[in-house]
């Protein structure tokens, strides 16, 4: 079944181009704890297309009104709650916002299982503009590196006369090594870092990086 609506989705970018992209990142963000692979339709229909600049927009401004559909989604759940409920809630909102743009933009721009931060947010009431520019900030970080790597793959694979076959084998290997690198890093002490810093931030994600792929520095 998921095979198939995939090629459906790969078909719908074949057949619109821009507009495709739009709607294949849109429908495959906002179905909640469902992660359709679009951005492994992009990686390789892109290069069909002509600029990697209007893939990149069109795909993450899809993905994020996707991801605004979910943020609704726990508003909803907002309406069944108690006034004291909703007071605590906003305790913790006013808390997380010291370091939400680093925590919305990350888990945008990762492989995350996003679902998990931003239906809770919408449960607190966060605020739609501030969640719209940083999921988008972070679509278009990892929507352009989908593509740019897609693009720079595929150029090598055809160069080299590399199978379709063992290209989409090594696209899928180096798709594990970053989820296992992904699940593997302490994001709770990279956000905490984040909290105190950009620069400790940034040194304690590569340092989980490295850890995680059990570099010795």
């Amino acid at each position: 079944m998921e095979h198939e609506l995939v090629r459906v989705l790969a078909e719908l970018v074949e057949s619109y181009g821009y507009v495709g992209i739009f709607f294949v990142s849109m429908f495959s963000n906002s179905i909640p704890y469902v992660s359709l692979p679009y951005l492994a339709i992009l990686v390789f229909m892109a290069p069909l297309l002509g600029s990697p600049f209007l893939a990149v927009v069109s795909s993450a401004f899809g993905a994020t009104l996707g991801k605004v559909v979910i943020l609704f989604l726990g508003r909803s759940f907002r309406r069944i709650l108690s006034e004291d409920t909703k007071a605590n809630l906003e305790c913790f909102n006013m808390l997380f916002r010291r370091w939400s743009f680093v925590a919305v933009f990350l888990f945008a721009a990762l492989p995350l299982p996003d679902d998990v931060l931003y239906i809770p947010l919408g449960l607190t009431g966060y605020r739609l503009v501030p969640y719209f520019v940083t999921v988008f900030a972070g679509k278009i970080v990892v929507t352009a590196l989908a593509i740019v790597f897609g693009r720079a793959f595929i150029e090598v694979a055809n160069r080299h006369n590399i199978p379709f076959e063992l290209s989409f084998l090594m696209l899928v290997g180096v798709t594990i090594l970053i989820t296992y690198v992904t699940v593997k890093v302490n994001w709770k002490r990279v956000v905490e870092a984040y909290g105190k810093g950009f620069g400790v931030g940034t040194r304690a994600f590569f340092e989980e990086v490295f850890n995680s792929l059990k570099f010795k520095r």
